[in-house]
């Protein structure tokens, strides 16, 4: 039997495929994995290879279309190259910026599903960073 944190993943990948078919393209590259206490991951991360923890409390408290917008934010990390254009930066504030970017991009692309595909209020945001890239 597979577990529901990745059965969900699975789901959100299926869902993007056939709304957002560019995301649910990319989607295919990324690997879930449930986070263990040992991975000191709270929410979701990724590593640059594409495997994607997720912590399973933090994914129970999400809405479908909160956890469809976080994995896609996961995603978009790997997609837009955020290792490689860190390069000797802090990567803390890189990730930061990167952070405030593709939340200000997965906002855009909400407007057109609405909760369906809506980052959770806890996602932090700058209203000024509309079109800028994490440089």
């Amino acid at each position: 039997m597979q577990d529901p944190t990745i059965a969900r993943f699975h789901a959100a990948r299926m869902w993007l495929t056939v709304r957002i078919p560019f995301l649910g393209h990319l989607m295919l590259r990324l690997t879930p994995r449930v986070a263990t206490p040992h991975d000191s991951v709270r929410t979701m991360a990724v590593t640059p290879d594409g495997i994607v923890y997720i912590d399973p409390t933090f994914a129970e408290g999400l809405s479908d279309g909160a956890f469809r917008a976080v994995v896609c934010h996961e995603l978009l990390h790997v997609a837009l190259g955020f290792w490689m254009r860190c390069g000797t930066r802090a990567m803390h504030l890189f990730n930061l910026a990167h952070d405030l970017v593709i939340n200000d991009m997965l906002d855009t692309w909400g407007e057109r599903f609405g909760d369906a595909f809506r980052l959770p209020e806890c996602a932090v945001r700058a209203p000024c960073i509309g079109g800028r890239s994490a440089e």
